[in-house]
């Protein structure tokens, strides 16, 4: 995500040494950063620190969105919601990627990067795929609210609506959408001069809100109808799937709010850029970009935990490959991972109501 194309080119001279730092926004919104000696020697001793933290935070996100998609193969049966959490698992590791690679580079300013044509490409990729991912991601948790809200609120008809063509239907249409409204990044990178970014920066925040509001009306939706069951169940099992219809719907709320806050900082910064409220200088711009990413890279991080540690299924699932692990590996001393094991070749937590 960037702001629209401007070009500025400032100097910034430091009291203690005749070191410098350049800031250059070209015409594609790219922002460079490269600290060193006038003679293009030496480095700021901050960039390298927040290329590690960059590396690491990335490095880790992408493990855990992939863990989280390779237990998942181990659970027995699919149900609707794990369907749409594979495409949640699958948009946060593309964002991860795209993280590691743009916000470096808009730091860090490698001439290398930005005067070679495969850089260039690269840069407008990984901006694009971040893009893309978010987008994802936002209808990836509408997904998970409609099944949770079909299952808990329309049990007779969920057999009927919520079948797996259904989702297949809903997640083919949500990355269409998706990548329509990643058209105006597009068009911006292909041509840096047309207007088709205003499209992105007004068109696009009020689409995102709707969403989270519908999610959180649906998951509000879910946690009243739950109560409801659980002051008039008859039986145990009635009360139990209804008290895992209002845990799902936390966790649904969970991840959402991560995902929010990111955003309202976002788009409340970028609107300030953009429509010129407040004077920035380009350090100070640089500066607010670093802990937006930062902010969504927390994002992208927290969605497998809050997900794999609050699901029934996906638990079992990660102590079914921990015990094909250690049996690969020759261990013979995880009893509960045995447990595991078998229940989930004996017992299919398939529900009327979904599980979470």
């Amino acid at each position: 995500m960037q702001k629209s194309s401007i070009t500025a080119t400032m100097e910034v001279s430091t009291n203690q040494s005749d070191a410098y730092l350049i800031l250059n926004c070209t015409g594609n919104s790219t922002l460079n950063c490269s600290g060193g000696f006038p003679n293009g020697g030496g480095s700021s001793e901050w960039v390298f620190y927040f290329i590690i933290i960059f590396l690491i935070l990335g490095t880790i996100s992408i493990l855990g969105n992939v863990t989280a998609l390779v237990a998942t193969c181990f659970v027995k049966t699919w149900r609707s919601y794990m369907i749409v959490f594979v495409s949640l698992s699958v948009s946060d590791t593309i964002a991860s990627m795209a993280f590691i690679v743009v916000p470096i580079a808009r730091v860090y300013g490698s001439q290398a990067m930005q005067e070679t044509a495969w850089g260039n490409g690269l840069l407008q990729a990984g901006d694009i795929l971040s893009e893309l991912a978010y987008t994802a991601s936002t209808f990836s948790l509408l997904g998970m609210a409609l099944c949770r809200y079909i299952v808990i609120c329309h049990p007779m008809q969920q057999m009927r609506i919520l079948t797996k063509c259904a989702v297949y239907i809903y997640l083919a249409c949500m990355w269409t959408i998706s990548s329509l409204l990643t058209t105006p990044r597009i068009i911006q990178h292909l041509n840096p001069n047309t207007q088709a970014i205003n499209f992105f920066y007004y068109i696009n925040p009020p689409i995102y809100i709707l969403v989270f509001i519908t999610i959180i009306v649906l998951c509000l939706k879910v946690y009243y109808e739950t109560r409801k069951v659980i002051n008039n169940a008859r039986t145990m099992q009635m009360t139990c799937e209804a008290n895992e219809g209002r845990k799902a719907a936390i966790t649904t709320l969970m991840m959402t709010g991560t995902l929010i806050m990111y955003s309202i900082p976002f788009w409340a910064f970028y609107t300030i850029v953009s429509l010129d409220l407040i004077k920035m200088n380009p350090l100070t711009e640089q500066w607010c970009y670093i802990v937006l990413q930062l902010l969504l890279i927390l994002n992208y991080m927290s969605d497998p935990v809050i997900y794999t540690t609050r699901t029934k299924d996906i638990k079992r699932a990660y102590k079914v490959m921990l015990f094909k692990m250690c049996k690969c590996m020759g261990i013979k001393k995880y009893a509960g991972y045995q447990s595991a094991y078998n229940n989930n070749h004996s017992y299919s937590t398939e529900g009327r109501y979904t599980k979470v």
